[in-house]
């Protein structure tokens, strides 16, 4: 859709389809899910739900900085895979290892007031998730924490 409007409607601009779009982050997701298919959007939505902003302008200058932005993200999903391959090599795999380990390295936290930039949260979860230690890691931890996060049976 996004990139259809770039050539359908030039003028416009992400502020002027809001509506459409229903939040700025579905945008990202849905240009890293163009390139990969099995793109992990489910463990990322949470922290670019909080950080991705509708950006000004129209549409052909807004689309090289969205695209910059899903391939910050993809780096992060990279060394996301390089952690979870450490952790398979210790024999813990688990469904939920993955949002395990973004919640462990996430730089964002409950109470903050004001919110990082884009940029900014994603270059300190690329270094977080670089330094990420994964011989505390216990697979208890990740049952626990998914256990938590699934929800109550109807």
């Amino acid at each position: 859709m996004y990139r259809g409007l770039v050539s359908a409607e030039p003028a416009s601009g992400e502020e002027d389809y809001a509506f459409h779009f229903e939040a700025a982050h579905f945008v990202t997701l849905g240009l890293l899910y163009e390139g990969n298919k099995r793109f992990s959007g489910g463990a990322f939505a949470p922290i670019l739900r909080r950080v991705d902003k509708f950006l000004k302008g129209t549409f052909p200058k807004t689309l090289a900085e969205r695209e910059e932005r899903a391939a910050r993200v993809a780096e992060a999903d990279e060394a996301l895979a390089r952690v979870v391959a450490r952790l398979k090599k210790r024999g813990i795999s688990h469904p939920y290892v993955k949002n395990f380990v973004l919640a462990r390295t996430t730089p964002l936290t409950r109470q903050r007031k004001t919110l990082p930039s884009f940029d900014q949260t994603f270059k300190k979860l690329s270094e977080n998730l670089e330094s990420f230690d994964v011989s505390h890691v216990r697979y208890e931890d990740i049952q626990r924490a998914g256990l938590m996060a699934a929800p109550a049976p109807s």
